[in-house]
């Protein structure tokens, strides 16, 4: 049997003194007593005689969520470069797009031997209790553990908008085992059919989707044209807009994506205000993933975080891919964040990967907070003064 003490200079355990789950329990030199794995209690003295103290060199925080990532393109050792355009990606983003599926269909592309050595990331740097991974759609990646204490919530992601292969890619949906996913990722509006996204929403599971991403996104949206349009018939010359576009607005997808179980809306970067209200009246069902760092690599227009958040829209982090952002540390996305919104209060960023995101995919059993019946996860993070 295994018992330790562990403590530092702060603890945020992310309980209130209530008992409810929110912004309080920063505790300063406190014990968090450890049996087996499984928190014992949080003391003022340790339990135990073997003690690990970090002091003021690192906070103790609940192992966090990831709430988006691409673990098969671990392989990228950096982001994808197109030096012609650098720092103005937002405008060239379909370049950047099709740069990344010659990447996928390059002989350097493993996707297996890369969510690998992910896997080992994460069991070398501790901190993460759970990764939401858009996965390559019909590869039986393993079991949806890493290690003892970090779950791997598998989404495969589902590309199909041409007849043909809406329909072939519905049957194999169908005969997904349920043992091999957590999830469903609709890539995006202009890879997915409408037929395919009604379909995905009725499964009975939570749709993890990329929307209201790019200004060309919403342009094809609203127009029917652009360079998504053009990028898209260089892969299928007979692609046809008016038979796989959603309505003319990313309300229209969010409309759709209210009737799965949980939607997880990845970016949102041009969401406008009715949309916003629409999220935060569903904001039990629905929320926004914000990635930081891979939303200001492309130089998109400023995240609107602080008016998703006075609306009451939930809002969780992710770390995206190494296709754009340069490692998949979310303590960085953390520190990132806090540099380019300095109005809003740290703890508000801890929620975004600790306690919300582990009460909207029911994780809170074991992850969410520090107390008494979970297991001993944590994250060890420097973070700004």
């Amino acid at each position: 049997m295994t018992q330790y003490s562990v403590t530092s200079d702060l603890i945020y355990t992310m309980t209130n003194v209530d008992g409810g789950v929110g912004v309080g329990g920063i505790l300063e030199k406190k014990y968090i007593n450890v049996s087996d794995k499984i928190i014992l209690s949080v003391s003022g003295k340790p339990e135990f005689k073997h003690i690990v103290d970090y002091g003021k060199t690192r906070s103790i925080l609940p192992a966090m969520i990831n709430s988006h990532a691409h673990l098969e393109l671990n392989q990228l050792k950096s982001p994808i470069k197109l030096p012609e355009i650098e720092n103005n990606y937002h405008r060239h983003f379909d370049q950047w797009l099709q740069n990344l599926i010659q990447f996928r269909k390059s002989s350097t592309y493993n996707s297996i031997k890369a969510i690998a050595e992910a896997r080992k990331y994460f069991l070398d740097n501790k901190g993460t209790g759970a990764i939401v991974d858009i996965v390559p759609f019909g590869v039986d990646f393993g079991g949806k553990n890493i290690g003892d204490d970090i779950l791997w919530l598998r989404f495969p992601e589902v590309i199909a908008w041409d007849s043909k292969t809406v329909k072939q890619k519905i049957k194999q949906i169908n005969k997904l085992p349920k043992e091999n996913f957590d999830g469903l990722s609709p890539h995006a509006p202009q890879t997915v059919s409408g037929e395919v996204l009604e379909f995905l929403v009725g499964c009975g599971v939570t749709i993890s989707m990329h929307l209201a991403e790019s200004a060309d996104e919403i342009q094809l949206l609203q127009t029917r044209d652009g360079k998504l349009l053009n990028m898209m018939r260089r892969f299928d010359e007979n692609y046809d807009p008016s038979k796989v576009l959603v309505g003319r607005r990313a309300m229209d997808y969010l409309k759709l994506l209210s009737r799965a179980p949980r939607a997880l809306v990845v970016h949102g970067n041009y969401l406008d205000e009715t949309e916003i209200q629409f999220l935060a009246k569903h904001n039990q069902t629905m929320a926004i993933v914000y990635t930081p760092r891979s939303h200001d690599y492309f130089g998109f227009r400023e995240f609107p975080l602080k008016r998703l958040l006075d609306a009451g829209v939930r809002v969780f982090l992710g770390t995206d891919s190494k296709a754009s952002t340069p490692d998949l540390n979310l303590t960085n996305e953390i520190n990132h964040a806090i540099k380019i919104h300095p109005q809003i209060p740290l703890e508000t960023f801890l929620q975004m990967t600790t306690t919300l995101p582990a009460t909207f995919l029911n994780l809170t059993k074991d992850y969410g907070t520090i107390e008494s019946g979970k297991i001993a996860a944590f994250s060890l993070i420097k973070l700004p003064k």
